[in-house]
């Protein structure tokens, strides 16, 4: 999996998020401290989603796929 394979914009981010992925997998949204808040299906393409729940502060979003992972670091506003 390379660094095109999974990317998220814009960061920092406040109500929305865009998720870019050439393969089909899970997102996970955890806190820095581990706690899990979001989880969703995710297929090739582009999928935006709300953020609006999540409060200020940095998070990680997980991308699994075909028992391959990415993290990426996200900042809330």
């Amino acid at each position: 999996m390379n660094e095109k394979t999974f990317q998220i914009y814009p960061n920092p981010a406040n109500q929305q998020l865009t998720i870019a992925t050439e393969m089909s997998g899970q997102v996970d949204i955890m806190g820095i401290n581990g706690v899990l808040h979001k989880t969703l299906k995710v297929s090739e393409a582009l999928q935006n989603i709300s953020i609006a729940d999540l409060s200020k502060g940095i998070y990680w979003v997980r991308f699994t796929s075909n028992d391959q992972t990415k993290i990426r670091k996200l900042v809330v506003n």
